[in-house]
């Protein structure tokens, strides 16, 4: 887990009846992820991984779907997620990556 996202977490593991998913590209990362969550809120907290490919807009639609069923409201979004490309890559259905 990156260090800079470790004052976020504290503040969410110290939080009454938190809940939260994680996102990886397959589900060992994001249970990984899940797991280092659960284990600073020791124990306090829901963590649900959820597995997906954010290249596709497929599984951007599923993964929503995915975390709706999970929690009726999204109150905070935390991406960690980057990429340097030298060329733009064009994905399926016109979305491009850059």
């Amino acid at each position: 887990m990156h260090a800079k996202c470790l004052p976020y977490l504290e503040t969410f593991a110290s939080a009454e009846s938190a809940s939260c998913s994680t996102l990886g590209r397959t589900q060992a990362k994001a249970a990984a992820a899940a797991d280092a969550i659960r284990q600073l809120a020791q124990g306090k907290a829901r963590v649900e991984p959820v597995a997906g490919n954010l290249a596709s807009l497929a599984e951007v639609r599923r993964l929503a779907e995915d975390v709706r069923r999970l929690s009726p409201t999204l109150d905070c979004l935390v991406n960690n997620a980057g990429t340097l490309r030298l060329y733009a890559v064009a994905a399926s259905r016109a979305y491009d990556m850059l």
